[in-house]
């Protein structure tokens, strides 16, 4: 009856959420029109129902065309869909419940069972409060050992539940940068020191490149990691998930889906990108400052749930005036706990040109931790190296 209706409710209510599984059905069938661009309307949903073979499940044709003649206000939709998502997760909270229940009869092991009926119910949205607040005394927060707090991941490059953001122009090769880090670390390799290190469970989400020229990126990246391997390659956990089209984490649908593979392969370190691939911005919005905030906020969610690292690249600005920076919201730019910059190296006597494969790494955001990034990143093919991407520190030559 109203596409502003669909614009205002696809990205928050999900199919499942219905309580009718009919009425899932058909809503999940008119948001894929939607996506699509496809006119919506009886007679339209029906065919795309037929087509899928789902209309025996849907109902038959005259319940879906009565559908329209029983609403009470469209322009009422947007709190119809609220009721919606709150109607399903006070059933999954029921749901929840019973688990827990059924936990509390069986469990043997009463810590164990206790942390499991919390993960529970945080799925639902629900918190329990505990009887003594949670707080401790500075004194014994830094009593720990350094090293039980400072957790890396890639060691002297990236640590847990911090947000690294590669920021470069055209051609440096960032995305190739992130997954040369993901794929050395999950052979158990420091990607710029070449030294052995614990091998790390690691997820490459890819939002834009086509298949030949990722398939072309990773050939040489996995030979020289499986030649240097500190694991039986068997062991390894390297996952892509590859999206070309890109995605928008502004949707509930896609952060949910999102979350299932983060949930499902427990990498150690994400590697994501390029973020505007990652969110669209809403028309009704000021600028792209809310967009990004609502983006941060659902990363920074999963980083804390799932205690994994986070590496995103993004696009600098074109004109230098700029520097290296990330484009879009100035929010990108406060974000990250270390942000790393690919500057091209000028020519020696020729400062209008470039070294094509030879960059200074720049630290954006200051060195606001303790990290061992190279001072220049060389790709291995110019200086006859077998390594994608060689760094060098200090005065070390090419």
């Amino acid at each position: 009856m109203s596409r502003s209706t669909i614009e205002t409710v696809h990205e928050t209510v999900l199919p499942s959420d219905f309580y009718n599984v009919p009425n899932g059905i058909i809503y999940g069938a008119m948001i894929s029109m939607f996506a699509r661009a496809v006119p919506i309307d009886a007679l339209t949903v029906i065919s795309e129902l037929k087509s899928n073979n789902l209309l025996q499940h849907a109902g038959d044709p005259a319940h879906i065309v009565s559908l329209q003649s029983n609403v009470p206000a469209m322009g009422s939709a947007a709190r119809y869909a609220q009721i919606v998502i709150e109607q399903a997760t006070l059933r999954r909270l029921i749901a929840a419940g019973k688990e827990i229940e059924n936990l509390g009869y069986s469990a043997s092991d009463v810590p164990t069972a206790v942390e499991q009926a919390s993960v529970m119910l945080a799925e639902v949205g629900s918190s329990s409060i505990p009887t003594e607040p949670d707080d401790i005394s500075v004194e014994e927060f830094v009593s720990r050992p350094r090293d039980t707090v400072v957790k890396w991941v890639l060691h002297g490059l990236m640590r847990r539940r911090h947000k690294l953001m590669l920021v470069a122009r055209e051609g440096p090769g960032k995305s190739s940068l992130l997954r040369f880090c993901a794929v050395c670390g999950a052979y158990g390799i420091n990607p710029f020191r070449h030294e052995r290190i614990k091998p790390i469970r690691t997820l490459i989400a890819d939002f834009e490149h086509p298949e030949d020229a990722l398939f072309d990126s990773f050939v040489p990246i996995l030979k020289q990691a499986q030649a240097n391997a500190n694991i039986d390659t068997q062991d390894v956990t390297d996952r892509l998930w590859w999206k070309p089209e890109g995605i928008n984490l502004r949707n509930r649908a896609d952060m949910i889906r999102f979350e299932n593979v983060i949930s499902s392969r427990r990498p150690d370190l994400v590697c994501v990108g390029p973020l505007y691939a990652m969110y669209d911005n809403d028309s009704k919005d000021f600028g792209w400052e809310t967009a990004a905030r609502h983006v941060q906020n659902g990363l920074k969610k999963l980083m804390v749930k799932y205690n994994f690292g986070l590496m995103i690249e993004d696009h600098a600005p074109n004109d230098r005036e700029n520097g290296i920076r990330p484009y879009g919201s100035s929010f990108w730019r406060r974000w990250p706990d270390i942000g790393i910059g690919l500057e091209p190296i000028p020519l020696p006597g020729d400062p209008k040109h470039d070294y094509e494969d030879r960059f200074s790494v720049v630290h954006w955001r200051g060195k606001r931790a303790e990290v061992d990034w190279p001072d220049r990143v060389i790709r291995g093919s110019s200086v006859k190296s077998n390594w994608y991407f060689e760094g060098r520190w200090g005065d070390e030559d090419f």
